[in-house]
């Protein structure tokens, strides 16, 4: 695949996962979660408010300001409500472009670690749809592929996710966050490596291009599962129930 044609399907997939992502940003129509922190205290720093830095300043009840991260969210929160007006989706929209760009920078990752624009397309596509495939499926990659390329993907997965499991508390996906390129960056080459035995350092699997399609379906199939619920968009009973609740864990 030529650089060319690598950078139009690239243009495509950050549009289409910007969409995905701008896609009802306004459901709900109030504060959800750590928003009572989060865009309270961006509302606060966007009308001047001294407080919202000072960590036992008083604040009104269902609400709190956001002291222990650093602003920049608060502060990239507040710009999205300069020019958006107070309302969820001006508030949200820093986070869904941030988003969307890390599509393109995990991209980006993979075809400067591999100088492969099919690798780093692949690795796109999982990163649109999910960047939730399985961890052991990429740590597996990683080490059958045998490339050195791979040793930093895989290190930064593990430094990224691996403290957890020796964490007392609940960890959120969103702890879990800043794992995922990695190992989309992962998981991408392995898929590509299975489909094309002819790349160096490829994963060389029986049925490889069966392999391949199974982690893509795999990926689109978690993205099914999930993107109702990451978009807030009414569930009949019957789905949660034979959807998420079944899930193990």
């Amino acid at each position: 695949m030529s650089r060319a044609r690598f950078a139009v399907l690239l243009s495509a997939l950050l549009l289409f996962s910007l969409g995905l992502r701008l896609y009802r940003l306004g459901v709900p129509p109030g504060y959800y979660f750590d928003e009572v922190y989060s865009a309270f205290t961006a509302r606060a720093y966007l009308h001047g408010e001294k407080d919202s830095y000072f960590p036992h300043a008083s604040h009104p009840e269902g609400a709190g300001y956001q002291w222990v991260h650093p602003p920049l969210a608060g502060l990239l929160m507040a710009a999205g409500m300069k020019a958006g007006g107070e309302r969820p989706a001006a508030w949200r929209f820093g986070s869904a472009l941030a988003g969307a760009a890390a599509v393109g920078l995990t991209a980006a990752l993979a075809l400067e670690l591999f100088a492969s624009p099919a690798a780093g397309l692949t690795v796109e596509r999982f990163t649109a749809k999910t960047g939730e495939a399985t961890a052991r499926s990429g740590a597996a990659a990683a080490r059958s592929a045998g490339r050195p390329e791979l040793r930093l993907p895989l290190a930064a997965w593990l430094l990224l996710w691996a403290p957890w499991l020796l964490s007392p508390r609940v960890m959120f996906f969103y702890h879990y966050t800043p794992a995922v390129p990695f190992l989309c960056v992962l998981l991408g080459w392995a898929a590509e490596g299975a489909r094309n035995p002819s790349l160096p350092g490829a994963l060389v699997l029986p049925g490889g291009r069966a392999v391949s399609r199974a982690l893509m379906l795999l990926a689109f199939l978690w993205f099914a599962l999930f993107y109702p619920l990451h978009t807030a968009v009414p569930l009949p009973q019957g789905a949660v129930k034979n959807g998420f609740l079944s899930l193990p864990g």
